[in-house]
């Protein structure tokens, strides 16, 4: 074995060993790209006996370096799993927290199903939202004024100068990220529950009951049912007049 592949191995049994720790034996992962509604689901879902579902939990991950030293990366597992209650772990993972964990552990491609096999009895719930130009707007403006959340109405949402090219690149971004996941819970062979957000919305008093029955013992007593969510829609006259110049552009350039 080389000292690489003994690396990877070793960093592969204290993550077992850290899950094991936490008594962890069944999880919920939700997959999908940056804002596709993860956060407003996983926010019901937090209300509904899924405490701290909605922490990136492997986001810190991307600053680690690949000669990191096992005390270290023991430390960072010990802060992800010990969020786990009564043998339940759950988290929200992104493809770039996906790609972090995978280069720390050594998963390639080929070794997706090895690697959707790490968390034990899953739960997968892949989020889509199909309104992929309102979907890039939103990214571009949260990753240019830095405010990724609205939580009470009275916040001013900010207004950044439109851009055609990072529009553009974010449009790109997020429908390769969605690209990704479908392709990694096709060659995991996962039991994913694939939702449309903008589905889910319309019609959320109907389709929240559905999901945590989906779930069954993989959520905690939690009361009861929730359909509130502390989040508030940030799309605005900003966000349309954007989505009307980027379309015209579009016609334009033709992408």
């Amino acid at each position: 074995m080389t000292q690489h592949s003994e690396l990877v191995y070793r960093r592969r049994q204290i993550f077992q060993e850290r899950m094991a720790f936490y008594g962890i034996n069944r999880t919920v992962i939700v997959t999908g790209s940056f804002r596709a509604g993860t956060s407003y689901v996983c926010s019901l879902l937090q209300n509904n006996g899924m405490k701290s579902i909605r922490l990136e939990k492997f986001a810190p991950l991307d600053t680690l370096s690949s000669e990191v030293d096992e005390t270290m990366v023991q430390a960072r597992f010990d802060e992800i799993f010990s969020t786990a209650t009564d043998g339940l772990f759950v988290s929200k993972i992104m493809w770039p927290h996906r790609n972090a964990l995978a280069r720390l552990l050594g998963f390639d491609r080929a070794d997706t199903k090895s690697f959707a096999e790490l968390f034990p009895k899953a739960c997968w719930i892949n989020i889509f939202r199909a309104d992929k130009v309102a979907q890039a707007i939103s990214f571009w403006k949260a990753k240019e004024t830095s405010q990724w959340q609205k939580v009470k109405n009275e916040e001013v949402a900010p207004q950044p100068n439109y851009n055609f090219q990072n529009i553009r690149r974010c449009f790109v971004e997020l429908s390769a990220h969605d690209m990704l996941w479908k392709d990694f819970h096709a060659l995991a062979g996962t039991e994913v529950k694939n939702m449309v957000y903008e589905e889910f919305v319309e019609n959320v008093e109907h389709e929240l009951p559905l999901l945590l029955n989906w779930l069954a013992d993989h959520r905690l007593a939690s009361g009861q049912l929730s359909f509130k969510s502390h989040l508030q829609t940030q799309r605005n006259f900003h966000s349309e007049r954007i989505r009307q110049r980027f379309m015209s552009d579009l016609y334009k350039t033709g992408f």
